[in-house]
């Protein structure tokens, strides 16, 4: 589960600089040039939802029942957060250039 994480936070990574750079590379483009360009940094955060959100509080509060101890519980809160937070990013970026 460990090579799992990892991955996937590398993945979610290398697709969050790419998307930056087909964004700022876009950035002077007409809008419909800027909208494809998004693509990357779309998947990259919901590369990273699926983790934070589906691994971590999914699986390891389910499954593993992280919530039951003190070393699990704080991991499992900051999860939330960070899936929120990524779900917000994910509403912005979204939203269509005009």
């Amino acid at each position: 589960m460990l090579f799992i994480i990892i991955a996937g936070e590398l993945l979610a990574g290398l697709l969050a600089a790419s998307g930056t750079l087909k964004m700022w590379k876009a950035r002077n483009a007409d809008a419909d040039a800027f909208n494809s360009a998004k693509i990357h940094a779309l998947a990259a955060c919901g590369v990273a939802i699926l983790l934070w959100f589906g691994i971590f509080s999914a699986v390891g509060g389910a499954y593993f029942q992280m919530w039951q101890t003190a070393a699990g519980e704080a991991p499992l809160m900051h999860a939330s957060t960070f899936s929120i937070q990524f779900a917000a990013i994910f509403l912005v970026i979204a939203l269509k250039d005009e």
